[in-house]
């Protein structure tokens, strides 16, 4: 009996949410709005592009957080150590953040034996891990959308 009060609650929910796509287009109101219905909307991809890669190079000091500049997504071997860059670098051959933002990182391969006898995909897979991951991964992970 007790799953019936959840049911209604998601179902509830789920109407509501479909209710404000259908009228309003989508959940936010105002020029900064998805339009859900037609993501692209009148931008074309070659616009897209150019709007990501302005937001990616902005450095203002009115955003929250630390700008970290791109360094690029070039692999390393398994194996290779990145070092940290030095306070105030940016370099290609070392990190400008810790954690890695960008950069040199492991190429995808499946199976890896770390150092410490442990087995992982590179990507690594989402979840928790008991031991540690190599640090050269997380840029990859973030290349294909993962935290």
């Amino acid at each position: 009996m007790s799953a019936v009060p959840s049911l209604i609650a998601i179902t509830l929910i789920a109407v509501v949410g479909m209710f404000d796509l259908v009228v309003y287009g989508g959940f936010v109101e105002g020029e900064d709005a998805i339009d859900v219905l037609n993501p692209a909307g009148t931008v074309t991809a070659e616009q897209a592009r150019a709007r990501a890669q302005t937001a990616e190079l902005d450095d203002s000091s009115e955003l929250p957080g630390r700008f970290v500049p791109n360094q690029g997504r070039q692999h390393v071997d398994f194996g290779e150590s990145v070092e940290f860059c030095a306070e105030g670098e940016v370099s290609d051959q070392c990190y400008a953040s810790n954690p890695p933002t960008s950069g040199l990182h492991l190429p995808s391969q499946r199976g890896v034996t770390l150092e410490s006898g442990q087995r992982l995909d590179m990507p690594p897979n989402p979840g928790v891990y008991e031991f540690a991951v190599p640090r050269e991964s997380i840029p990859h992970i973030q290349e294909h959308a993962g935290v």
